[in-house]
């Protein structure tokens, strides 16, 4: 006896080749090479033009619902799709009625990530029929939403996104959680890094010392960028400030109570860091 091709498989295949279909309309898109939670890689097309803007999608196939389709998905899968680079879409294809219906991930990323934390295995996602995704119709919800859930994403992972594509530009107003915000903080920090890097590299020792002022008055947490300034001031001739700066940077090494914790094998422990600080510190005087 020949095996048998369940109906469910059937319907799962048609339905990811119909919303691929639909999705080829307004993006070019790409199956990842395994199965791990998202179907499709697109990007849309902005006057059938790549334009930059990525978002993921999984797909769904039913023959028909009533008011909602439903389905309890793995925690591990939902974390997956909170912690993508770029927006991700469930999109459900109705077979009898020939229409894609849509869920925004990121619509429901509170709500989600609440419901991480109790003790089931699995979320319960639910889509209506409020977002419709069909051919020959209006697209423009769906486009305008991927647009807006890309502007999210990329300030939750701390990347800044301009609105506005030509000369003047805005930045979004946006609440942000607090772990959106560290990130931002963070990206700012580092952007602040590769600034400081080019004008020593360039020789450029006030560039440099006016950027590092800045940085140790924006985040006073981390002792690298006060050690810089400190050989900055060094070199500029700033001992009295200097040594200041080499105090900060190894109280605040002592103030750690988790580098040891978390530091790779192979770093320096903090107690060879502050070391290594007092060190440089002694060898010169006011």
């Amino acid at each position: 006896m020949m095996p048998q091709i369940p109906e469910y498989r059937k319907r799962g295949r048609s339905g990811e080749y119909e919303i691929a279909s639909l999705l080829s309309t307004i993006s070019n898109i790409m199956s990842p090479d395994y199965d791990f939670g998202l179907d499709f890689y697109c990007e849309l097309l902005e006057d059938n033009c790549p334009s930059g803007k990525f978002f993921w999608v999984q797909a769904k196939a039913t023959q028909k619902f009533d008011e909602t389709w439903s389905q309890y998905v793995e925690k591990k899968t939902i974390n997956l799709w909170l912690a993508q680079f770029f927006p991700v879409f469930v999109l459900v294809f109705e077979q009898t009625s020939e229409k894609c219906y849509w869920l925004s991930v990121e619509e429901h990323r509170k709500e989600w990530i609440e419901k991480l934390g109790d003790s089931t295995d699995t979320v319960h996602v639910t889509i209506d029929r409020k977002h419709v995704f069909q051919r020959n119709s209006e697209k423009k919800e769906f486009i305008d939403r991927i647009k807006s859930d890309l502007i999210l994403t990329n300030a939750i992972h701390g990347v800044p996104h301009m609105i506005g594509d030509g000369y003047v530009r805005s930045i979004p107003v946006l609440s942000l959680s607090e772990s959106a915000l560290s990130n931002v903080r963070h990206t700012v920090r580092i952007g602040f890094d590769y600034l400081i890097n080019d004008s020593l590299i360039k020789d450029n020792l006030q560039g440099a010392y006016d950027l590092l002022k800045l940085l140790a008055d924006f985040d006073t947490g981390h002792y690298d960028h006060f050690l810089i300034l400190a050989r900055v001031c060094r070199r500029l001739g700033r001992l009295g400030e200097a040594r200041a700066n080499y105090n900060i940077a190894i109280g605040i090494c002592k103030d750690d109570p988790n580098w040891n914790k978390r530091k790779k094998p192979e770093d320096a422990s903090i107690e060879d860091i502050i070391e290594s600080i007092e060190k440089e510190l002694s060898k010169f005087r006011d």
